[in-house]
């Protein structure tokens, strides 16, 4: 059995991408507009601007992680064994973000495990290509791994190189190889769209918000429940609001018209007698 260290860099089985417009682009993933009409619909006490003020990023983190190991292990790994080439498993061992995107992206690391054959199987396949297939994987090295100004390969872009770093296991000329290997064979078609397995059942915008913004949340709404169910009998409800408002005058992040929704349905409670005063 072997084991070698991969990566999306090396072979893009999935793009976990993070940065602006890319596929797991938290504004892409995530709704600004559903926010906004559910602040407007009074069913949320935060709009999107306070939401992404208080965005939780390692939770977001979190979730495409779990959703890139799943898509791997659902929809990835039966093809990666069905390659015939002693693929015996394929493991996630987590995720990298550079601090900044100049020159790095967000990638996935893994694990291929292999039976001892794996690097003999594939210079098995590639000495048994026919001729389209030959000229096809020269021009897939030469276009991807050729050096130009602004970048330099460290992948062989030829086949006979190639097929030396393969015999000394080199995992980039190997993850070279699978990465054309995987679109030759269309099992990157097979494997399913992962934008589409990405965007299915993603988590509700809610689970993104911060711990302690969520239990300052908490703690604002039953604050107003509770001073408008003291006063209710003393005071309207423009005083209440505004008794509120001076009470939560130092913080930025509450909105006036979550403070005066949460007053109504507060009263509307009261009224309806679904709401219990404490006495």
């Amino acid at each position: 059995m072997k084991t070698f260290e991969l990566s999306t860099n090396l072979f893009p089985i999935v793009n976990i991408g993070m940065y602006t417009n890319d596929v797991c682009d938290s504004d892409n993933l995530i709704d600004s507009y559903m926010i906004e009409n559910d602040f407007n619909e009074n069913l949320i006490s935060y709009d999107a601007d306070a939401f992404w003020s208080n965005f939780d990023n390692d939770k977001f983190k979190a979730v495409i992680l779990e959703r890139a190991t799943d898509f791997i292990t659902d929809n990835a790994k039966p093809l990666l064994i069905n390659l015939g080439l002693g693929i015996t498993d394929i493991k996630v061992v987590g995720m990298y973000s550079p601090k900044y995107y100049n020159f790095e992206t967000d990638t996935l690391n893994f694990d291929l495990v292999t039976d001892d054959k794996f690097t003999d199987n594939i210079i098995d396949v590639i000495n048994n290509l026919e001729p389209n297939e030959i000229a096809d994987l020269s021009k897939f090295l030469k276009d991807n791994y050729t050096s130009y100004d602004g970048f330099t390969s460290f992948t062989d872009n030829n086949i006979p190189d190639l097929i030396e770093s393969i015999k000394d296991n080199d995992e980039r000329e190997i993850g070279a190889f699978l990465t054309w290997y995987w679109n030759w064979t269309d099992s990157s078609y097979e494997c399913g769209n992962w934008e589409s397995y990405l965007n299915e059942q993603f988590p509700f915008y809610d689970e993104f918000l911060t711990d302690d913004f969520i239990k300052e949340c908490n703690e604002i709404r039953n604050y107003i429940v509770e001073y408008t169910k003291d006063n209710y009998s003393k005071l309207s409800s423009n005083e209440i609001i505004e008794a509120i408002c001076e009470h939560f005058v130092d913080n930025d992040e509450i909105v006036y018209t979550a403070i005066e929704n949460c007053v109504a349905d507060t009263i509307k409670m009261i009224e309806s007698n679904t709401l219990e005063f404490d006495f």
